[in-house]
């Protein structure tokens, strides 16, 4: 065997005591465990390592033997702790780190810091930060590997219990009912719960209501209001989540409440950043109107797709009715040519609609049913309802169930703000209409009659620009009335007034139509409320909308004066008017 110098007299490997040894056949293992020795250390030989070695060694440098015994048998060696460790240079291989609960950063220093690592075989971190690069042979690659988890592991075992605020976004889920049934907006915590459980799909939730009201029978009336034990138990019963995490909402203070392992909560922290952000306000004003279908052009309606270079689309449009006496417009579908749909963009005006709607009022002609506005923010859907409910008796054989049947209109509004490149602001509507009506004809309805309910569904969707309007329309009903006409007092005479009064019948095909008309509201556009609001010598409320328009009245509030004096009494004819002597309050508005 030939052992190669190294070039200098430095000592790479740190190791300093020259080798003096003679072998005789032996076992390569028995000669680097007893230079390991020499030099003050332990020794582990891997398996791997084989060979057998004959000669004598005289005052050699460690680092030469080294290097011969890496020419002559392909073994490599590491220094960790009091140990040196020999192994095959061929099982050399690499392997990648991927910490859990730490940042890839800080599992590298603290792996540093605990001696782990050997200095003849350097970790690195990947290029992305996110990974640990360890190379080596199998069991130092373990070592490491081993280290890393116990770091981990400890982390992970170690957790803590954090109160996070909340300024703009709800903490607890909020539910709004309407008719049959109950759409669930999630709250933060229930959306971090969703993540965290793997939820896949939306959290928004939408639930039948039930039709029937609470049996008595066999309960009595004190049993009213008690609730049922089944479902307490089901809706109070945890939540099964991943690990140890628990996540409660606290409405009072609106703020998440998170117990986790430490390491976790950067992560919460970020995620109820992003989302606890501000919202803008939209305002959503609507009008239902009833009208003459011979008056209809009088209101500009034009039941045509947009112009493609217009701002405003109705896409989408969706409708079902289960009433035969309606006649809807052909179904389109989407409005991507001239024709007739159920939506159109009504770039009047709602003030002109408005105007002629009063203009046909006049004339009976037309009726407006509601002027409900509300206000929203974005992406939240806006309900507005109006409705009559019904409660039908059915008897059974020992008990009675009450059913409600609801009828009414209900609009549902959800909105999205588009800001366009061009500085302008657009409006995504999705739009929602369900009108239920009394069909019975006026007919009063007995105890125990179901009523029929004539339903009408519509849905779509529109992008309407700033100042545009969205027109749902589409649906008729007749309505229909009976008048009669005669000599005065003869016709009121039993059996012989017939012939002196006229009966006559109408029938007027209505149209209902809604009018939607988005507004994006900015808290920083509107004028401040003005210091003197809450002066006792404002006439009005401060929760009046036309605040701003009221006057102070001189101080000290409504002035009240003393009545005129009576006036002499004019003949009968005279065109002066007479007037009764009445208190006058200067309201100064």
């Amino acid at each position: 065997m030939a052992l190669y110098a190294l070039a200098g007299t430095d000592h790479p490997s740190g190791l300093t005591k020259p080798f003096t040894y003679y072998a005789d056949r032996q076992d390569l293992s028995v000669v680097l465990m007893n230079f390991a020795r020499l030099q003050g250390f332990g020794a582990s030989v891997a398996p791997e390592v084989q060979g057998t070695i004959s000669g004598r060694f005289t005052s050699i440098e460690p680092d030469k033997f080294l290097h011969g015994m890496r020419s002559a048998f392909g073994v490599s060696w590491y220094k960790l702790g009091s140990t040196l460790y020999f192994y095959n240079e061929a099982d050399m291989t690499r392997t990648f780190i991927t910490p859990r609960a730490l940042t890839a950063n800080k599992l590298f220093s603290m792996l540093q810091q605990s001696s782990v690592f050997s200095s003849q075989l350097p970790p690195a971190l990947a290029p992305n930060g996110e990974m640990i690069v360890v190379s080596g042979p199998p069991s130092y690659i373990a070592q490491v590997i081993s280290a890393a988890t116990a770091y981990e592991e400890a982390q992970i075992s170690s957790t803590i219990m954090r109160v996070f605020p909340l300024k703009y976004a709800w903490a607890e889920d909020m539910a709004v009912s309407s008719m049959d049934k109950t759409v669930t907006i999630p709250g933060v915590a229930s959306i971090l719960r969703a993540m965290i459980n793997g939820s896949p799909g939306s959290a928004t939730r939408v639930t039948q209501n039930v039709a029937t009201v609470d049996k008595l029978s066999g309960t009595g009336l004190a049993a009213q209001g008690r609730e049922d034990e089944s479902s307490s138990k089901e809706s109070n019963a945890p939540t099964p989540q991943s690990g140890e995490a628990n996540i409660m909402a606290d409405p009072r203070v609106n703020a998440v409440l998170v117990h986790d392992a430490e390491y976790r909560m950067d992560y919460y922290a970020k995620v109820i950043e992003d989302l606890d952000k501000p919202v803008e306000l939209v305002e959503i004003h609507a009008a239902i109107v009833d009208i003459d279908t011979n008056f209809k052009r009088d209101l500009g309606i034009n039941y045509q797709a947009a112009n493609p270079k217009s701002k405003g689309w109705g896409v989408g449009g969706e409708f079902s009715t289960t009433a035969d006496t309606i006649s809807p417009l052909p179904d389109l579908g989407t409005t991507t040519g001239q024709g007739l749909s159920l939506s159109t963009i009504y770039t009047m005006g709602s003030d002109y609609f408005l105007a002629r709607i009063h203009a046909l009022e006049e004339d009976g002609e037309a009726r407006m049913l509601g002027r409900p506005s509300v206000l929203t923010v974005d992406n939240v859907q806006a309900t507005l309802e109006n409705t009559t409910t019904y409660y039908i008796q059915v008897e059974g054989y020992q008990a009675v169930d009450l059913f409600k049947v609801e009828a009414g209109t209900v609009l549902r509004v959800t909105p999205h703000i588009i800001h366009n490149e061009q500085g302008t602001t657009s409006i995504k509507l999705a739009v929602s209409v369900q009108d239920d009506q009394n069909d019975s004809g006026g007919t009063a309805t007995t105890l125990g009659t179901v009523p029929p309910i004539k339903q009408t569904k519509i849905n779509t969707q529109a992008i309407v620009a700033a100042g545009q309007s969205l027109l749902i329309g589409g649906y008729y009903y007749e309505q229909k009335g009976e008048t009669q006409s005669g000599i005065p007092l003869l016709k009121n005479i039993p059996g012989l007034g017939q012939l002196f009064k006229t009966t006559s019948k109408t029938t007027k095909r209505m149209e209902r139509l809604i009018l939607i008309t988005p507004k994006v509201v900015r808290l920083d556009d509107l004028p401040p409320m003005p210091e003197r609001i809450d002066d006792p010598s404002m006439h009005q409320s401060p929760t009046q909308s036309d605040y701003s328009e009221r006057k102070p009245a001189p101080k000290g509030g409504c002035m009240r004066h003393d009545a005129p004096p009576a006036q002499p009494s004019l003949p009968p004819g005279s065109a002066e008017l007479q007037t009764a002597p009445r208190s006058i309050v200067d309201a100064s508005l």
